[in-house]
C-alpha cells in the first residue's frame, strides 16, 4: 500500500512532507497512550519511572555540571529540608528551586504570593517553607491530578493559604488576589501564560517578582507569550532569561529588595560543620601589596 502524501505549495506531490505528517500523527497517538498509561499508574511508580529517566538525562546532555561547593543556597538547612519534602512529587530540579527560593525570599513582606499552576503542589509547599508567614493564593484546575491529595498536603502546612480551583484567573471571581509581591506561573500553553499575566501585572506590587517556568523551553508557546506581554507592556516591565528554563519578570522603575537574596542565618550557624570561605569580605579583607 502506497504511502498517502500530502501536496506541496506548488501542488505537486511531496512524499517526504507525507511521511513527516504520519510521523507525527503517530507521535501524537502514541503521546496519548503514554499519558493514559501515566494516568493509570499510582505514584510511588510514576516517580520511579521519573528518577530513572532524570539519571539517564544527566548522563547525556550536561557536559560541564554545576559546582554548588561554595554556593549559599545549596548549604542552607531550610533550603535542604524543603527539597527533601517534596523531591519525589516535583518535576523541578535543584537549580529552579534554588531559584525560586531566593527570589521569593527576597519578595517584600507583607505582600500576597501566588502560583498559577499546582499540580501535586510541590513548589507551592517549597515556597511555603520559603516565606511562611505570608499569605497564598494557589490557582489550578486540578484536572491532571487527585485534588484530595493535593489539598491533603497542602493543609497539612498549616498556611494562610486560599486555592483557586478552575481556569486563571476566571477562577479568582470575588478579586481575591491584590497586593502580589511574588508570582509563580508554571503553565504550558500560550493563551494560560499570557492571560495570568495580564491578569498579574495589574495587582502587583512595585516590587513585585513574577517567575515564569518552561520560558525558553520547547513547546514554545509560553516563550511567546512572555514576549507578547513584553511587546505589550514595553517599557515598564523588563524580563531576564534563568537557566534552567525559567524567566523572571520586574518593573523597571520598581523598588527591588534586592538585599534579601544575601547569606542566610542557616549558612552562618553551620559554620562548624561546613566552612564556608570569608577572605575578600568586609570582615576578612584580602592583605594590601
Amino acid at each position: 500500500m502506497a504511502t498517502p502524501t500530502i501536496d506541496s505549495i506548488d501542488g505537486a506531490p511531496n512524499r517526504q512532507r507525507g511521511s513527516e505528517y504520519i510521523r507525527r500523527r503517530r507521535r501524537s497517538a502514541w503521546g496519548r497512550a503514554r499519558e493514559a498509561i501515566k494516568s493509570a499508574l499510582p505514584d510511588p511508580v510514576v516517580f520511579a519511572i521519573r528518577k530513572a529517566k532524570v539519571g539517564r538525562q544527566r548522563l547525556k546532555l550536561i557536559q560541564v555540571p554545576a559546582v554548588p561547593q561554595f554556593v549559599d543556597v545549596v548549604h542552607d538547612a531550610s533550603f535542604q529540608r524543603s527539597v527533601r519534602e517534596i523531591k519525589y512529587i516535583t518535576q523541578f530540579d535543584t537549580p529552579r528551586l534554588a531559584n525560586l527560593w531566593q527570589l521569593c525570599r527576597m519578595s517584600e513582606p507583607g505582600g500576597t504570593i501566588l502560583e498559577v499552576g499546582v499540580h501535586r503542589g510541590a513548589t507551592a509547599i517549597h515556597l511555603m517553607n520559603c516565606q511562611p508567614n505570608a499569605k497564598f493564593f494557589l490557582a489550578d484546575t486540578f484536572s491532571q491530578v487527585n485534588r484530595d491529595e493535593v489539598m491533603s498536603r497542602l493543609d497539612s502546612k498549616r498556611r494562610n493559604l486560599t486555592v483557586l480551583t478552575g481556569v486563571f484567573p476566571d477562577s479568582d471571581r470575588l478579586a481575591l488576589v491584590q497586593e502580589i509581591s511574588f508570582a509563580h506561573i508554571d503553565v504550558v500553553v500560550y493563551d494560560s501564560c499570557q492571560r495570568s499575566l495580564e491578569y498579574v501585572s495589574q495587582r502587583c506590587r512595585s516590587s513585585a517578582v513574577i517567575v515564569v517556568n518552561d520560558c525558553l523551553r520547547h513547546p514554545l508557546g509560553v516563550t511567546e507569550a512572555v514576549c507578547d506581554f513584553l511587546d505589550t507592556h514595553h517599557p515598564e516591565w523588563i524580563a531576564l532569561p534563568i537557566y534552567p528554563a525559567q524567566a523572571v519578570l520586574v518593573r523597571r522603575d520598581g523598588q527591588h529588595t534586592f538585599a534579601r537574596l544575601g547569606r542566610s542565618v542557616d549558612i552562618a550557624a553551620r559554620s562548624d560543620c561546613y566552612r564556608m570561605p570569608t577572605f575578600g569580605t568586609k570582615a576578612d579583607p584580602l592583605p594590601v601589596s
